[in-house]
């Protein structure tokens, strides 16, 4: 690029550094020499040491020109839920035999991990399906639900051998 074509330059155009192949935006005229923006450095360049770059640039975001950190998203979308439990044990995944844990323990462990992802969706509703049985699941359960706030009230249903749970947040 010669002298003169400095002056067709518009700021912000891209020029390529003909010597390293490094690409910068031309900022203006300085005594005659271009002044380059490269890598975040002001630097004064002869005209016959660049080039106009033709490549596009990708634009730049709104984040990016305002100079605004921007926050990656961490959390992973949840996979569809469905709001019903069953605690019956040949209906939980991941209870082995030889596992040396009480049913009840891994069957109170499920239902909280059930009610934490119930609450994180911010559900109205759930069903927890503990069965007739004795009734020593259900009381454990209902003092479960106790802990978390959300849980606003429970009642019967299938005739007693599941909870409503309704959630107010």
């Amino acid at each position: 690029m010669d002298h003169k074509a400095l002056k067709d330059l518009w700021v912000g155009d891209l020029v390529r550094v003909t010597k390293t192949g490094a690409i910068g935006k031309f900022e203006g005229e300085t005594g005659g020499k271009a002044r380059i923006l490269l890598d975040g450095n002001h630097i004064l360049m002869e005209a016959r040491d660049i080039v106009v770059h033709d490549e596009p640039e990708t634009e730049e975001s709104l984040v990016q020109l305002l100079g605004i950190e921007e926050q990656k998203i961490t959390e992973k979308k949840r996979p569809a839920m469905v709001n019903v439990l069953d605690l019956h044990l040949e209906k939980l995944s991941g209870y082995t035999p030889n596992s040396g844990i009480v049913i009840l323990d891994y069957q109170l462990k499920e239902c909280r991990k059930f009610l934490e992802e119930v609450i994180a969706r911010k559900y109205l509703s759930a069903t927890i399906i503990h069965g007739k049985g004795e009734g020593i699941l259900r009381d454990q359960v209902i003092h479960l639900l106790k802990e978390y706030p959300q849980v606003r009230n429970h009642f019967p249903k299938n005739h007693g051998g599941a909870l409503e749970i309704l959630l107010f947040y």
